[in-house]
Formats: C-alpha cells, structure tokens, sequence
C-alpha cells in the first residue's frame, strides 16, 4: 500500500549537511552518539504526511511511496529555505554583558523570545544570526519508511508528543478519544488540538486534567530540578 496525504507512517532517517557529509539528526542511537549530538532519545518518529510534520522535500517524496529504504537529496528551496538578510542583527555588545553574557562566535542565544546564533564580534558589535541553523543548507537523507500507522491510539499519541510534547493516557470508545493528562494545557490550545484530532485521526477527543499522585509529583519535581 503506497503512502498518501494524512497517512501516519513511522520513520527511520539519518540526515546530513549534503556538502560536508556532517550529521545533524537522527533517529539512531548508534549514529548519534558516533556523530556527537548529545544525550537524548533516538528512536523513530510517527508522523502524518501532508501536514508539515516533515519538511517539504520530505513530505513530498513519501507521497506514493511502499515501506521501504531509499535516499533522497532534499535542495535549499525544499528543506528550511535560503537565509534571510533581515534576520541576521547587529546588537550592541553592551545588551549581553550587562546580563553577564559574554558572546562568542558560535554561541546560542535567547532574545525577545527568538533563538539566534551568534556569528561575529567585533569591538561593541555582536552579530546575531536568528535564521534557522540549517537555512541556506541542500541536505540529504537516508530513512526508512518501516509501516504505515492505523492503530487509532498510535496515533493520536504521536500527534500529542508532535504538536504539544505530551504524553497522555488514552482510551478509545467508539468514535471518542479520551485524553487524560498531568499538564495544563491552555484552553484555545486544548480547542486547536482536538479540530487537528478529528480531522486526522475522526476521533471526537476529550482533554481530562489529572492531578499526579504522589510518587509522580516526586518524579516530576525531580525532572524539573535545576
């Protein structure tokens, strides 16, 4: 069965910078560690096609496809764009050190909300560029399309920890989801999410805010320990 428009489908990929071969994602343990990205969970991913869950050059060249390896060479246009001169921002050095920042090339940084890396420093100017790290990149991958996802449960679960990054316990009746979760979730957000669940998946979704008990709390206090 090929892939089509809103078909859940589970993922494995490495990518790369296609100029200088360097990985900058994956979902494989063993590459990762290998290319030095740092602690974190590698694993396949499930995603629906068509929603810009995956850049363009991607959703588009799952379109049709079977289950499967392949390699796809993903240009500019079709993978995070060409830079843009306006997002590139020259700062008085003065607005970091006063934060007892000190800005070097190469440094990630935080301002008004927008992540930016900082490219030059020179005398009182500190130049920030707040384009995507991969804008202006052609990139390649290899992946593997592994299934096509029909398990309801499956995938509104994906599209929880896609959308909003949580996790929930969920139970299926008939045409309803109930979503029961440990977070609050805004209101418009909990509205947004339940219109993107019925649209993909059919499903009329419940959102039920749980307190944790007690040995959770201990869990989540732990985790939020800086």
């Amino acid at each position: 069965m090929t892939i089509k428009t809103k078909d859940f489908i589970e993922l494995d990929f490495t990518g790369k910078i296609k100029d200088d071969n360097i990985v900058f994602d994956t979902t494989d343990p063993k590459i990762a560690e290998e290319a030095g990205l740092g602690e974190g969970k590698y694993v396949p991913i499930i995603v629906c096609v068509g929603q810009g869950q995956l850049i363009k050059g991607l959703d588009e060249f799952v379109l049709d496809k079977e289950p499967g390896k392949y390699h796809v060479d993903v240009p500019v246009e079709a993978a995070y764009g060409k830079k843009d001169a306006k997002l590139i921002k020259m700062i008085p050095t003065t607005q970091f050190t006063k934060h007892n920042i000190k800005p070097e090339v190469g440094l990630q940084v935080n301002i008004d909300g927008l992540m930016g890396i900082v490219r030059t420093v020179t005398g009182g100017r500190t130049v920030v560029d707040f384009n995507h790290p991969l804008s202006g990149k052609d990139l390649s991958y290899d992946l593997e399309i592994l299934r096509k996802v029909e398990d309801k449960k499956e995938q509104v679960n994906a599209l929880l920890k896609l959308l909003v990054n949580v996790d929930g316990k969920i139970e299926i009746k008939d045409k309803k989801v109930e979503i029961k979760i440990t977070y609050d979730i805004p209101e418009e957000v909990q509205q947004k999410l339940k219109e993107t669940i019925k649209e993909l998946t059919e499903l009329d979704a419940e959102f039920i805010t749980e307190t944790p008990k007690q040995e959770e709390k201990k869990t989540l206090l732990k985790h939020n320990k800086l």
